[in-house]
């Protein structure tokens, strides 16, 4: 590593130690054989080209960005996190964080950040945030190239500070959108009724997903006394989340079978649902879309799979009027 102006001589043994560990796990248990002098080229060539944050040049900062450039060099879902940046990640599966009001993906094709669908009052919304725009610069940095967890990270911080974001839309010209961030609040599962009909719509998947889906399924079926014809799933926009919650939800309109399974180089691990259906075989429709990602899409496959769902590929996200 380089030296910096302002760095200590020498990095902690812990440091050192941290990317060590990390850079054996990878070599042992990434899913398929990486050559491990691509992984040391690409944590090397993050240090030559990091720029620090003003005041920050330490070789601890360094470190950090060896091992994230390393982990690039997988997949754009492979990331490290710092326990700051772990911290904000589990504030975000409680339901509230500091951020823009914005669900983001990973385009299909080329780098940024597309644009899934702005959360209806709060900041994005307002500046006028469409879905389908492409982030390709925070604060004048350009994100094209970055994993999709690390623009997330810059776009969250603290409530009352503000951020400018570069946006690519179809058929304009690139421009410049400076929003304020605030506390966000996501309720994940919101319903209400269509005559004898339930309508779910389940926004992700945080640590309360499943007893969120409970509990909308019983006000359903009491409001309805207890005459449900059938359900409607609304899992358009829905980014993912927590793999344990979309399991749980699975297993909860599902009486028997295997809802999704793991496979590493060493072990695989499997999901399977247990008895009980929470609406007693009720017909259900899931309505998708090309937001629906991730945790959302294991419970869509496990559901269709299991001929317990029928899937439905469908526009935008539908508006109240719903109860939370």
């Amino acid at each position: 590593m380089r030296q910096r102006s302002g760095a200590a001589g020498s990095a902690a043994p812990s440091d050192i130690d941290l990317f060590a560990r990390i850079f054996e796990r990878v070599r042992a248990d990434y899913v398929s054989p990486i050559d491990e002098s691509v992984l040391l080229a690409a944590a090397s060539t993050a240090v030559v080209e990091a720029e620090p944050p003003q005041g920050d040049g330490s070789e601890n900062w360094l470190v950090e960005q060896a091992i994230k450039g390393m982990l690039a060099k997988l997949d754009p879902y492979t990331t490290y996190l710092t326990r700051e940046e772990y911290a904000a990640m589990q504030d975000s599966m409680r339901g509230h964080f500091g951020g823009l009001g914005i669900r983001v993906a990973k385009p299909e094709q080329g780098g940024g950040v597309l644009v899934v669908a702005p959360m209806e009052g709060a900041p994005a919304a307002r500046a006028g945030l469409r879905s389908g725009d492409l982030i390709v610069g925070v604060d004048g940095k350009n994100v094209v190239e970055l994993p999709m967890t690390e623009v997330v990270r810059m776009l969250r911080g603290r409530v009352g500070t503000s951020v400018i974001l570069t946006i690519q839309r179809a058929e304009m010209a690139v421009f410049d959108v400076r929003l304020t961030r605030e506390e966000i609040h996501t309720d994940t599962v919101e319903w209400h009724r269509e005559g004898d009909f339930g309508y779910l719509k389940i926004g992700s998947f945080s640590e309360d997903t499943d007893e969120q889906v409970r509990l909308a399924i019983r006000e359903m079926r009491l409001a309805l006394g207890n005459r449900l014809s059938g359900l409607i799933v609304d899992l358009r926009d829905n980014p993912g989340g927590l793999l344990v919650e979309s399991v749980a939800v699975s297993d909860d309109f599902m009486d028997q079978g295997e809802i999704v399974s793991t496979r590493s180089r060493t072990r695989t691990q499997r999901y399977r649902a247990g008895a009980g259906d929470i609406v007693d075989g009720v017909p259900m429709v899931l309505l998708v879309n090309g937001g629906s990602a991730s945790a959302a899409e294991i419970l869509a496959g496990a559901l269709k799979d299991h001929r317990r769902a029928v899937l439905s590929a469908a526009g935008p996200t539908a508006r109240g009027p719903f109860r939370r």
